[in-house]
């Protein structure tokens, strides 16, 4: 392998710019050819981040200048798309949510190990100052016994959101609206900062769109450790507030708002900044940015992305497990799918008694 990890990119719609912004800012990456079954979609891409155009996911596979294959399609196509390429002996990342069915994402698992490949789901604020800094926190017993997460995400999507693309919406084609679309990177936080989940009870309705899925929803939660925990989720309130995560223990609480320390106290007092692990020499702090939908997406800040890449090429290139892995993405896709069960019959949804 060279020194350098040579990427392919399936999917050229709007999330691949923050993708190819991010293999562009990775030195140890390089976009060498895309796919798209839409040749338009394609050709507008690569007139901004030039590539070889393939005429099919075949011939993108089949090239031995590629090492690593972002799959970037709509949700429900992520294991077929990532199950062929892991059979080409290459290695997958996979933008959130690794599936909308958790039986089919325990196989695209199965088929990465059983091939030998990696396989990384793009979970990026987990590399966030913000998180770095509070699982530290936590790591370090700062926050004492932690007794309530909440991860909000109090949102408005305009019908223009849901018009953009066809799979928008969709049950199959999305796997559910608000949960598993927007407020996912939230509850991914929550727990990572939280641990395992034991039971959650959930509700959610469709209000104020014209969609087959939620636009609202809301759940309770009681994790392993005996703290409990509230998701709020909503594409309906307008004018939308910023997403937030809120941790709280008995020595300190810290709230994380649009990816950035909000709130931040601890009972030794301690900053957040001493639980960052030292800049290299010449680096500085970037913050993470926020940008709401009508921002067009190349603008956004691509820095968390940027920086799950660079850990996935250093993983990779010096031979060590990918740092979030897609048996780490199961945990917040059954969650949320959970959620959905418990809202359907509801009943509360034992989570080790449940196979998804």
């Amino acid at each position: 392998m060279s020194k350098k990890l040579r990427f392919g990119l399936v999917g050229c719609g709007i999330i691949s710019e923050l993708h190819a912004k991010a293999i562009a800012e990775a030195e140890q990456a390089e976009l060498v050819a895309v796919f798209d079954p839409v040749a338009a979609s394609m050709d507008k891409f690569v007139e901004r981040w030039p590539a070889i155009k393939c005429s099919s996911l075949e011939e993108l596979l089949s090239r031995d200048d590629i090492d690593i294959v972002s799959v970037l399609t709509p949700s429900a196509l992520h294991t077929d798309v990532g199950i062929e390429v892991a059979k080409h002996k290459k290695h997958v990342i996979v933008e959130k949510p690794i599936d909308i069915d958790y039986k089919r994402a325990k196989k695209l698992c199965e088929v990465c190990e059983e091939n030998g490949v990696q396989l990384a789901v793009t979970l990026q604020h987990h590399y966030d100052d913000a998180a770095i800094a509070g699982k530290a926190a936590i790591e370090a017993g700062e926050l004492g016994t932690v007794n309530i997460g909440a991860s909000h995400n109090i949102w408005w999507r305009a019908p223009l959101y849901f018009d953009s693309a066809p799979w928008r919406g969709k049950w199959d084609k999305n796997g559910g609206g608000t949960l598993i679309m927007q407020a996912i990177h939230y509850i991914d936080l929550m727990l990572y900062m939280m641990g395992d989940v034991d039971t959650v009870t959930g509700y959610w309705a469709t209000r104020s769109h014209n969609i087959e899925v939620e636009d609202v929803a809301a759940a309770a939660i009681k994790f392993k450790s005996g703290a409990l925990g509230l998701i709020e989720a909503t594409t309906a309130a307008y004018p939308g507030l910023p997403a937030s995560l809120t941790v709280g223990g008995d020595k300190g609480t810290f709230i994380i708002e649009n990816d950035e320390i909000k709130t931040w106290i601890l009972e030794s007092g301690k900053s957040w900044e001493e639980f960052l692990p030292p800049l290299a020499p010449g680096e500085e702090r970037i913050p993470a940015s926020y940008f709401d939908i009508q921002t067009p997406v190349w603008s956004m800040s691509s820095l968390a992305h940027r920086k799950q890449y660079v850990s996935i090429c250093d993983d990779i290139l010096n031979g060590r497990p990918v740092g979030l892995t897609g048996r780490d993405a199961l945990k917040v896709l059954k969650l949320i799918l959970a959620v959905y069960e418990s809202g359907r019959t509801g009943q509360p949804i034992k989570m080790d008694e449940w196979d998804g």
